[in-house]
């Protein structure tokens, strides 16, 4: 950990050189390229698959009225802000294959910017080209969807932007927060939940960890948790298609509760070697 370290055990930020600086910005342009190429590496050869083909067909809709109403029929399952943003996306770069996973790609690219900038007046350097180029280049499952042209990028740019602000508010002992910084929340939390369902998990144990912190100081600072709630609030407006979309895909749908024999199988990938190979590091286990 570096940096000074408050009373609460927390710590801030501190400053650094302008060579320092610079060192950052050249690693996070670097990982930033890398992203980049790495999407028009990968997707060279390969066809649009089912998820990518559904998402597109709505963004290349002539009618934003009709793309939206398709959408709240369950015609997919991202969130509106994918298809507001990425709309916008295609009008400027077109509908090709590439252009619409690159959309994804620079959502990864602005994730890994932000989880840097985050992090770095905490961590070293060392520590953070590590860490999160580990996290971003070495997972398969990380690796398959920067080239995919999903809402994927867009979801992970959401969680890294509001794990920014937490960790900003986390270090700031002030009970008195800016209404620049309410505004902010505000925007990330919105960012978040509206990216895709699942960002209201996010949100909701972001706001917890940071009322952890606050109550770790003996005080709470209520007009901070209270501008995250008008940010849920907007997914009132997207019910009728969740609700669409969960109706549709019965009785596999992604959020559907599985069965043990399907909970299993995301480990085991239903393979007979790896079915031995579990056994066998379970019998390990038990014996030391």
């Amino acid at each position: 950990m570096r940096g000074d370290v408050t009373r609460a055990g927390f710590a801030r930020p501190f400053d650094r050189t302008v060579q320092s600086r610079l060192l950052d910005a050249l690693c996070v342009l670097g990982g930033v390229a890398l992203i980049l190429t790495a999407c028009v590496v990968l997707s060279r050869g390969r066809i649009l698959w089912e998820d990518e083909v559904l998402g597109l067909a709505l963004l290349r809709d002539p009618s934003w009225m009709h793309m939206l109403r398709e959408w709240s029929l369950g015609a997919d399952n991202g969130g509106a802000l994918f298809y507001l943003t990425g709309r916008l996306w295609i009008e400027f770069f077109g509908t090709s294959a590439l252009a619409f996973r690159m959309y994804s790609a620079t959502g990864f690219a602005s994730a890994f910017a932000m989880l840097w900038i985050a992090l770095r007046p905490y961590y070293s350097r060392t520590t953070l080209t590590v860490a999160i180029c580990g996290m971003w280049f070495i997972g398969p499952q990380v690796v398959v969807h920067i080239c995919e042209g999903r809402f994927y990028g867009l979801f992970l740019f959401a969680a890294m932007l509001t794990f920014f602000v937490t960790l900003r508010l986390a270090a700031n002992d002030d009970m008195r927060v800016s209404a620049v910084w309410l505004l902010l929340t505000f925007a990330a939390h919105a960012l978040l939940v509206t990216s895709h369902l699942l960002g209201l998990v996010y949100s909701v144990f972001l706001l917890g960890a940071l009322m952890v912190c606050d109550a770790m100081r003996r005080h709470l600072r209520w007009r901070v948790y209270l501008s995250v709630v008008p940010a849920w609030l907007l997914l009132l407006a997207e019910h009728t298609a969740i609700g669409s979309a969960m109706n549709n895909g019965k009785p596999h749908y992604w959020a559907s509760r599985p069965g043990l024999h399907l909970l299993l199988g995301a480990y085991h990938v239903f393979d007979a070697n790896v079915n031995r190979a579990l056994l066998l590091l379970v019998l390990v286990l038990a014996i030391v």
